[in-house]
């Protein structure tokens, strides 16, 4: 999804595999406990989210976020668009990051990209409805028609992809789970107003 093909001599192999990935995903399914995914990110966000982590590339790693949200958008534009579901919890969305003039635009982009593109579904895990499975940690599914085709797990220690069958189904089955539950809403300005 970054137009160009070219990843940084930083980038992990997991998220250069990511990349490569996501270019020919049917669907991606994410569950985001800590923070917005990077698809759906602002340039504002994601330079104030990388920026509070105190990463020596952030002005690099915000344009290759950019990039590669520009490669997905132009897909969404496309004659088969991909599906994107994302769970994110609660606390992302009343977390500030930056001012609010950021997380004001932030959220707008949600609400429009939600209501501009009938394969984006965003569900929030509500906070007040109690612990869930996605706290287990940030997830990402790749899936070409229908096949899971590999996970992303992202973490400070290092970002790892899995192509096992067995951890596939369990945390699709955990996504799943979690959208079919009680615990979480889908995005609307009504989940956004309780902020």
């Amino acid at each position: 999804m970054v137009p160009d093909n070219t990843a940084p001599a930083w980038a992990s192999d997991a998220f250069v595999q990511l990349l490569e990935l996501e270019r020919e995903a049917t669907h991606i399914l994410q569950n985001q406990p800590l923070f917005l995914p990077g698809l759906l990110q602002t340039e504002e966000y994601a330079a104030a989210m990388l920026g509070a982590f105190g990463d020596s590339f952030v002005h690099d790693k915000v344009a290759l976020r950019m990039r590669r949200a520009a490669g997905f958008r132009e897909r969404l534009d496309g004659e088969q668009p991909p599906g994107l579901t994302v769970v994110v919890d609660e606390s992302v969305l009343r977390r500030r990051v930056g001012d609010e003039t950021v997380m004001d635009k932030q959220l707008g982009h949600l609400l429009e990209t939600s209501a501009r593109y009938p394969t984006v579904r965003i569900f929030v895990a509500m906070l007040d409805r109690g612990a869930h499975a996605g706290l287990a940690g940030p997830t990402e599914i790749i899936e070409r028609d229908g096949v899971m085709a590999a996970a992303f797990f992202e973490a400070p220690d290092g970002d790892r992809i899995a192509t096992d069958p067995q951890v596939l189904a369990s945390c699709r089955a955990r996504i799943d789970a979690l959208i079919g539950s009680a615990r979480v809403a889908e995005l609307s300005e009504r989940t956004l107003s309780r902020r």
